[in-house]
Formats: structure tokens, sequence, C-alpha cells
């Protein structure tokens, strides 16, 4: 999706800049002389599209990295973000999701973007085991942050555009032009994506996996 809108050139360049690197250093933030407020101004002030600034946030590197500030850090990065837009992405599907987390952990891919890394992926995906246990802890942690982001978007005092993964694989060009359009405050125009190619990862074996996990989560609510 950051890719779809990098792509546009024209309204934001959401980059990635939370990264475990930035928790670490505001972790140890009087040590290492690391000041996440000033640190937050300066990514803001010069890593933006025109008048408008774009960030990538994963909620895990977001709910490590707020409760090592301190009281005052805290007030300040609310006061900043205070008013700010959010797009809110979701896979909705929380079982499929699990199941791709679980093989990306296993496999250590998480994107395919040439032939020959597909068919390695491919490779790679057949040596995966099913693993009840490890896919019911992937899916208890998405379950519980998701409803811990809600809660916090529900606190935002800015506006807030929830986008669900499903949506924007279905149909990308309708849900870049709508979050295009709840960026710049105007009607939903049409826009002309460029991006990168990515090979699809989902196949049988996710199905299979998540038919299995599905069907095991169901026997749990009738027992």
């Amino acid at each position: 999706f950051c890719h779809l809108l990098q792509g546009l050139g024209t309204v934001a360049r959401p980059t990635e800049h939370l990264r475990p690197h930035i928790v670490f250093l505001a972790a140890y933030a009087r040590e290492l002389g690391f000041d996440p407020v000033r640190w937050t101004k300066l990514v803001m002030r010069t890593d933006s599209s025109g008048d408008i600034f774009g960030s990538k946030i994963i909620y895990d590197f977001a709910a490590e990295f707020w409760p090592v500030l301190t009281k005052n850090q805290r007030t300040e990065l609310t006061a900043l973000f205070s008013g700010l837009k959010l797009i809110h992405l979701e896979r909705t599907d929380k079982i499929a999701q699990s199941v791709s987390q679980f093989i990306a952990d296993e496999t250590r891919v998480w994107h395919v973007r040439q032939q020959g890394d597909e068919d390695a992926y491919r490779d790679a995906k057949q040596a995966v085991h099913y693993d009840s246990e490890r896919l019911r802890t992937i899916h208890a942690r998405f379950v519980s942050s998701e409803a811990a982001l809600r809660d916090r978007l529900r606190g935002h005092d800015g506006p807030v555009h929830h986008l669900s993964y499903e949506a924007l694989v279905s149909d990308p060009q309708q849900a870049v032009s709508d979050a295009v359009a709840f960026i710049r405050g105007t009607p939903a125009e049409p826009v002309h994506l460029t991006h990168e190619k990515y090979f699809p990862m989902s196949d049988d074996i996710n199905r299979a996996f998540a038919e299995k996990f599905a069907a095991e989560l169901e026997r749990d609510q009738t027992q």
C-alpha cells in the first residue's frame, strides 16, 4: 500500500521510520543521548512530500516504543500527533493472516519480487509443517494487538480512514483513490498506479493450513 502511494508522487512518501533500532535508541535514550521527540520532529520536517508527511507505523513497534518514553515525551508527541490523519490498514481475516505470518517466520521470506525468488520460496515452503500451538500463539497476538490498536484509534482526535487488506488486494485502484481523497480532503478521482511487481505468496498450502486451523478454532468454541 505504501509503495502504491509512493508511486503516485503527489500525496506523500509513507516510509517506515519507526524501526526496531529506533525503539532501542528510545529505550536507552539517556545513555545514548537520543531525543525521541526531536527525532520525530526532524523526520516530519525533512521527509515530507510537498506539505504532506507520511509514515508507515507497524503497531508492534509502536507498542514497544511508547512505554519506554518519559511522561513528558509522551505528552509532547501526543500534542504533535494531534489532528493528524491516520489510515488504518487491517487484514480482517486473522486466520489467513496468522498462517501467512507463521509461514513467513518459518521460511524467513516476507516478499517475493523476482521469478527466481518465487521458485526458491516455493521450495522452502514445502518444508514447513503445520504447528497448531504456534498458530494459536500468533493468532492470539494478532487479535489482541488489533483490539488494542482500535482502542487507541478511538481515542485519536483526528480523522481515521479504515482500510481492509482484503479490499486493497481486491481493488487497489479504488482503495488508493479513496485513500488519496481522504489525505487531500477532496472527492475521489481515478489514480494511475505504478509499483513494483510482487508475486502472490498464498497458495494451496496457505489454504490447507487456514482450513485446518479454522476447524480447530471452531471445535474449541463448541466444546
